[in-house]
């Protein structure tokens, strides 16, 4: 198929029927009539506002979220007054509060789900929390947005879906949903934003707006910059590491090259294939049960920890390749990709010059009671010596990390307790069968999408 037939097939796909679109109606105008009934009962001035893809017509077919914002009056607590009113509305139903850059509710009604944010009531550009700028971002594209231009966000959204990078949370580091709709309003469509992401440049500038500030000196080093249209000194691409940025450009250019319904489904092919007997060898997995804890939080904890888990096992001459995170419902599981799972018997400690009278002594003397007498002297004048490895392979070095995760590995503080407690590591053939096959193929990153 032509690219044009498969992108009109998957925009029909795609595109939200009436009767979903009717019950998403009824429910968020169940909310926002809750909302206001309360605000009205404290005696709060304010009003609710739809956002998000849901208030713009841009969500996907299935999978619509409903974002209530509650816009209160300066001086009110977001945290009391605002949650409390969230609260309030939400009662009756499966109810979370959840945090952000600030706290929120997330509820379920008549299995849509529903969030209700709130934030402040301010003119454009002063801002006092994080969501205030939203209404405004509303207000935005509705001015601009046709049922046209919505088909090609969709198409957008499922895209970035496929290939693993939709969301800005820590957890995907990604493109938002916002930031899409910004991207493709930028362009002019989908096909237009891959014909041009093929071509983009590290720093690259995109805005559908004339610049009224110097951009690139605000936001100097970022792999993407997209100014907010309505607050330019934010760059709504701030979330998008170099690693989903690269991965949308090798997608599209795939996309361009060999077109398939696959990249709006879910399932893109692999970028290159694997044959799991030459490198699953060289894969190590840490498996612990997963916290209940915010998203944004947890995942923050958990890079830290695969950071400093890969750091620790180069130190102890194991050298990592590359490393990723995952989850399912139950677990994390963090994966490594080694040069070698094995390492060599013997290590070499590196001692004082050996004119430095006192503490070469204290060096010899300290290997003679260790039972160690190899020690030479290397053509940079510092004494060396021989000792043991505790550990010949990566699971070993992991295991014995895992006692004191956080000062050996440089853990999370967070996760300490969890890794302690809960920690398994698997190691080569281990990690092919079962719930393992997709972690290995990310961390070897021959995929164009996640685990």
């Amino acid at each position: 198929m032509k690219i044009e037939e498969i992108l009109e097939r998957a925009r029909e796909e795609l595109r939200p029927g009436e009767e979903e679109r009717e019950r998403l109606g009824r429910v968020a105008k169940g909310i926002m009539e809750k909302v206001e009934e309360i605000m009205e009962r404290k005696g709060l001035e304010g009003e609710a506002r739809l956002g998000g893809s849901y208030a713009h017509g841009t969500w996907l077919s299935g999978q619509a979220d409903v974002d209530v914002f509650i816009l209160l009056e300066p001086g009110v607590s977001l945290d009391e007054e605002g949650v409390g009113i969230a609260l309030d509305s939400a009662r009756g139903s499966r109810v979370e509060i959840r945090y952000a850059e600030h706290p929120y509710v997330r509820t379920e009604v008549d299995d849509v789900r529903v969030e209700l944010v709130p934030c402040y009531n301010v003119r454009q550009g002063a801002w006092i929390s994080a969501a205030d700028r939203s209404p405004y971002h509303t207000e935005y594209l509705l001015k601009r947005l046709d049922d046209e231009i919505r088909d090609e966000i969709r198409l957008a959204k499922a895209f970035m879906t496929s290939i693993g990078v939709y969301g800005a949370e820590i957890k995907v580091r990604g493109f938002s949903g916002y930031l899409i709709e910004i991207l493709v309003l930028a362009y002019g469509g989908f096909h237009e934003l891959l014909d041009e992401v093929i071509t983009w440049r590290k720093g690259e500038i995109i805005s559908p707006e004339p610049l009224n500030v110097d951009v690139g000196r605000f936001h100097k080093g970022a792999p993407l910059i997209v100014p907010d249209p309505v607050d330019q000194r934010r760059n709504i691409a701030a979330a998008v590491s170099n690693e989903s940025l690269g991965t949308f450009i090798l997608a599209a250019e795939r996309f361009l090259r060999d077109p398939s319904m696959a990249f709006f489904r879910g399932r893109p092919q692999p970028l290159t294939s694997v044959n799991a007997s030459h490198l699953a060898e060289n894969i190590v997995v840490v498996v612990f049960e997963k916290p209940d804890k915010p998203g944004d939080i947890l995942w923050g904890e958990v890079w830290k920890t695969a950071k400093g888990f890969a750091a620790y096992l180069n130190r102890r001459g194991f050298r990592v390749l590359r490393y990723t995170a995952t989850e399912d419902s139950y677990t994390i599981s963090i994966a490594f990709l080694m040069e070698t799972t094995r390492c060599c018997r013997l290590k070499t400690r590196k001692g004082p010059s050996v004119f430095m009278r006192d503490a070469r002594n204290k060096f010899v003397e300290a290997r003679v009671r260790e039972g160690n007498n190899v020690v030479w002297v290397g053509e940079d004048g510092r004494l060396y010596s021989l000792s043991p490895r505790l550990e010949t392979t990566a699971g070993e070095a992991l295991l014995e990390a895992l006692k004191m995760p956080v000062e050996v590995a440089g853990a999370a503080k967070g996760l300490v307790d969890t890794l302690k407690r809960t920690s398994r590591v698997f190691c080569g053939w281990e990690t092919v069968g079962g719930g393992y096959k997709s972690m290995w193929l990310s961390v070897l990153g021959v995929s164009t999408g996640h685990a």
